[in-house]
């Protein structure tokens, strides 16, 4: 039986290890679900212990597609996902590199329909991270293409009122953790208003 966090370099926060279980509940049931949680709350440590957590039940032919919006989170996700599983099984797709044969690889939303046009091994889980980016004509075909068994999309802003920011992928809100949760747990400080003086 998989323990989750167990060997995790970062121990959970409160809402990290409530959110988990919840996930898994919700991807079970064949939703494409959503993760709402403020921005600094600690996505990406969620994202790598969900990811964690599928690695135990995947085989050499299928894959874990977790993706981003920008070049910069691609290598910052694949470096805390490589942290919790291992560097040999995270590749990253996006302009300056095309792994598709690791187990798990980080893909820039631009490049998701080249890699969904590339990639022979099955989807069984994509993560997507700051999911309203995903509205795109192109990410929306790449998803299809892809045909993920399951699928769970990370944000601090599940609604939007650009209705090219919406959320069509995904079905409903497994989890919310809000800026009043964060405050009151001590993982984000109080913001304080500050005039500038123009100096």
């Amino acid at each position: 039986m998989i323990t989750h966090w167990n060997g995790a370099k970062w121990p959970p926060r409160k809402w990290q290890a409530a959110a988990l279980p919840k996930i898994i509940s919700h991807l079970k049931m064949g939703k494409n679900t959503i993760v709402s949680a403020i921005m600094g709350a600690g996505k990406s440590v969620l994202i790598a212990e969900l990811v964690w957590v599928a690695l135990h039940k995947i085989r050499d032919s299928t894959c874990i597609i977790v993706t981003a919006p920008r070049q910069n989170l691609v290598s910052l996700l694949a470096k805390t996902i490589a942290d919790r599983v291992g560097e040999e099984n995270v590749g990253k797709y996006y302009t300056y590199s095309k792994d598709t044969e690791t187990k798990v690889i980080v893909c820039c939303n631009a490049s998701a329909m080249a890699l969904a046009t590339t990639l022979t091994k099955k989807v069984v889980m994509l993560v997507g991270d700051e999911i309203h980016s995903t509205e795109s004509e192109s990410f929306k075909m790449a998803f299809e293409l892809l045909k993920p068994a399951c699928a769970v999309g990370f944000t601090a802003t599940p609604y939007r009122s650009n209705e090219k920011e919406s959320l069509s992928i995904w079905d409903d809100v497994a989890f919310r953790y809000e800026a009043s949760d964060a405050l009151r747990e001590g993982v984000i400080v109080p913001w304080k208003l500050v005039h500038w003086d123009g100096g």
